[in-house]
C-alpha cells in the first residue's frame, strides 16, 4: 500500500516464473495481472491504473520498441526480467526501463527492488528539465558542468566520482544498484581494488554532504543488495 492506493502491477512472463514472481510482488504491496505478451497489455497500461510492469526479456517475445510504446502510453515503471544468456542486453534496456535483474533472481531481491519502484511515481521525477546545463529531481538541482548539487539556494560542491555516483543513481530514481554496478559505471579503470570499501566510502561522503543542504536521505541503503535514490 502507498498513500492509501493500492499498487497494481501487469507481468508478462513466462509460465513457469510466474508462480515466483507473483509473491514477490504480492509482498511488495502490488494487486497483478498476468498477460502473455507485453503488447497484449498496452490498452490496460494506456488506463492509467498500473504502476508496474515486469516483463521477461526474450529476443522471440519482446523488442525494445514495445518498451517505447508503453513509455508513449504510461508512467507505470518497468521492470525487465533477463536472462544470463542476454545479460549483456541490459544496458539497452536501462536506458528506457527503470530496472533490470536476473530471471534467475533471488525472491527478497525482487522483493526489495518492486518496493523501491514503487515509493517513485515516474512521472515527476523521470520528466526532469534542463535549465542552464541542470537537472532537477525532486528538490535536488543538479549542475552537471560545475558537478553541483544544490536545494533551495544552498549548493554543495562534489568531486567527480561523487558527482557521477549521484548522477547515476538520481537518474534512475528507485532502481537499486550493486556496489559493483556502481563502481564499474563511475571508474574507467580496471585495477584491483576492494570494489565494496571504494563504493561505500564515496557513498558515505556524498551522503555527508547531502546532510549539509538537507536532512532528508536521499540515498538509500538496502542490506546486502545495493543502493537507491529517493527524490523528495
Amino acid at each position: 500500500m502507498h498513500g492509501g492506493h493500492m499498487k497494481k502491477a501487469i507481468i508478462s512472463v513466462q509460465d513457469n516464473l510466474l508462480p515466483k514472481v507473483k509473491p514477490c510482488l504480492k509482498e511488495a504491496g502490488f494487486r497483478t495481472i498476468w498477460v502473455d505478451d507485453p503488447r497484449d497489455g498496452l490498452n490496460l497500461l494506456a488506463s492509467g491504473m498500473f504502476d508496474l510492469a515486469v516483463i521477461e526479456f526474450a529476443p522471440e517475445r519482446i523488442y525494445v520498441d514495445c518498451i517505447d510504446k508503453i513509455r508513449t502510453i504510461s508512467n507505470a515503471a518497468i521492470l525487465v526480467l533477463v536472462s544470463s544468456d542476454n545479460y549483456y542486453d541490459v544496458e539497452i534496456f536501462l536506458e528506457k526501463a527503470d530496472d533490470a535483474i536476473l530471471s534467475q533472481f533471488d525472491s527478497q531481491e525482487l522483493t526489495v527492488r518492486a518496493k523501491a519502484l514503487a515509493k517513485h511515481p515516474r512521472a515527476p521525477w523521470r520528466n526532469t528539465h534542463r535549465e542552464e546545463n541542470c537537472q532537477h529531481y525532486g528538490e535536488l538541482r543538479i549542475f552537471h558542468a560545475k558537478c553541483v548539487v544544490a536545494r533551495n539556494r544552498t549548493p554543495v560542491k562534489l568531486t567527480p566520482t561523487e558527482y557521477a555516483i549521484l548522477n547515476l543513481l538520481a537518474s534512475h530514481p528507485g532502481q537499486i544498484f550493486t556496489q559493483e554496478q556502481i563502481y564499474n559505471a563511475v571508474h574507467n579503470d580496471y585495477n584491483e581494488v576492494n570494489v565494496d570499501k571504494t563504493v561505500s566510502n564515496h557513498i558515505s561522503r556524498l551522503k555527508k554532504k547531502l546532510r549539509k543542504i538537507s536532512k532528508a536521505e536521499y540515498i538509500k541503503v538496502e542490506r546486502a543488495i545495493g543502493y537507491h535514490f529517493e527524490a523528495y
